[in-house]
């Protein structure tokens, strides 16, 4: 049987057309976060991460629980807590930090 293309490209957009687009912020102390992880490879692929939430929730995103509008995105062993202002379209990255210490205060 032959595969049928149903229009859609990965990520769920449909072709031609445009989603809304997020403004992503980044305060100084996550900057001096990123800037201090070791391997390159970590630091670009979080750098990419938080690239791509102006497009949209792509990748392993979820809600937490007990934090209102605040997410978390995975990213291999690292994890970018992130809040959202849905009336603004503003995404404001809270922390980045590894899967074991990125909860604690």
């Amino acid at each position: 049987m032959a595969r049928v293309d149903r229009g859609r490209r990965s990520g769920g957009s449909w072709p031609g057309v445009d989603r809304p687009r997020w403004t992503v912020v980044i305060p100084p102390r996550v900057e001096k976060t990123l800037a201090g992880i070791g391997r390159a490879r970590d630091r670009q692929r979080l750098r990419l991460a938080i690239d791509e939430l102006e497009g949209g929730f792509v990748g392993d995103v979820k809600k937490l629980q007990g934090m209102p509008e605040t997410y978390r995105r995975r990213v291999g062993d690292w994890r970018i807590i992130f809040a959202i202002d849905f009336g603004t379209r503003h995404i404001t990255v809270l922390r980045v930090a590894q899967r074991g210490s990125v909860y604690r205060d």
